[in-house]
């Protein structure tokens, strides 16, 4: 996958190097970085039927309708050439990356992570790691969604990984934020392909991830919760607003276990599909020990709950390990019942859990 343009841009300010083989023209840089404008996100480059170069470890990001919904896709020289002469866009010399339309980015392997954390413009202070299964259909199948599933925390993701992605991505991109005048302050997602070289950044977000967010959360430790009155998530948001993060974290704290989450969808999707589906089950699934259920796509008709979207429900729960949060995620969600309802059965079960750290030795 690459990097966007205003991604670097934001890394560069915080000191952060581009990655090693990247080169972005200058002009576009300069033009990206006046208007904010973006640059189209080379991605899942073997589903659109494009030859992959195993040899050329570089994808092309092309600008040819900045801030619009046009992407293509491209993973070598050759098919970059045949790209710019469908669309006329002015390459000068695609070899040496300089043009007025185009960035080379470096081709990243390696399995992604969710990283999000709490800023109060200042400190930063991370949740338990995640990560969410995008392809509809079991094994990584079929388009890709807004998120079929996810769990948190990951395996084989230690807390020195964690400590390197705050050291190195989170505050650093903060501290950029602040030193320009503008502090961010609320939640930073940071999305991270965790390679080789280390974690590179892909996306940031300033929001809660959908479903991460639906995993992480049932493991902060409220109020009430053991002996220690730790802090709830509405103190953690005040501290944010009020600039004292960094006195109220030593009272932020997780549940030692695990929590997954499993979307069900409506009948077609992500395609085009019905609404207005009964849905029967909820209270029987939300009544099971340490399981909950987020309503998405949902809506109120006659009395009764319908299906009003196309990722409806996400039933999640806790575990004292991932397996037992799953074990209990899915003991509820097969209380759940609405027409042509479906949802990955693989959920933190693929072969994207291979440690980070065996793969970086």
């Amino acid at each position: 996958m690459g990097q966007t343009i205003i991604e670097k841009i934001l890394s560069r300010h915080a000191g952060r190097p581009v990655r090693p083989g990247d080169i972005v023209d200058v002009a576009v840089d300069a033009r990206i970085a006046r208007d904010f404008g973006g640059a189209n996100v080379v991605k899942n480059i073997r589903d659109h039927g494009l030859p992959v170069d195993d040899a050329a470890k570089t994808f092309f990001t092309f600008d040819c309708n900045p801030g619009g919904s046009d992407q293509k896709y491209a993973a070598n020289q050759h098919a970059c050439r045949l790209f710019a002469r469908e669309r006329g866009v002015n390459l000068f010399d695609v070899d040496a990356g300089i043009g007025t339309h185009i960035a080379i980015e470096e081709g990243l392997v390696g399995p992604e992570l969710s990283v999000l954390a709490f800023s109060d413009g200042r400190t930063v202070l991370p949740m338990p790691p995640a990560r969410d299964h995008k392809r509809v259909f079991d094994g990584d199948q079929g388009p890709n969604t807004g998120g079929m599933g996810a769990y948190s925390p990951v395996p084989g993701v230690s807390q020195a990984l964690l400590g390197e992605v705050c050291r190195t991505v989170l505050q650093p991109a903060i501290d950029g934020m602040a030193s320009r005048g503008t502090p961010y302050t609320g939640v930073l997602y940071a999305g991270l392909m965790l390679t080789a070289g280390g974690p590179k950044v892909l996306e940031f977000n300033c929001r809660f991830g959908d479903p991460e967010t639906q995993a992480i959360l049932p493991l902060l430790i409220q109020n009430g919760e053991g002996t220690t009155p730790p802090s709830s998530l509405l103190d953690i948001l005040l501290a944010c607003t009020e600039g004292r993060l960094a006195e109220i974290a030593p009272d932020v704290h997780w549940h030692p276990g695990a929590c997954a989450t499993v979307v069900l969808a409506a009948p077609g999707y992500p395609g085009s599909y019905p609404k207005g589906l009964p849905i029967s089950g909820l209270d029987e699934a939300g009544a099971l020990q340490d399981a909950m259920v987020f309503h998405a796509g949902t809506a109120t008709k006659d009395g009764r709950i319908v299906t009003n979207g196309g990722r409806v429900l996400a039933v999640s729960a806790i575990g004292a390990d991932l397996q037992a949060a799953l074990e209990r995620a899915y003991g509820a969600a097969r209380h759940i019942r609405f027409d042509g309802v479906h949802y990955r059965r693989d959920i933190g079960t693929d072969k994207r859990q291979q440690t980070a750290d065996n793969r970086r030795r």
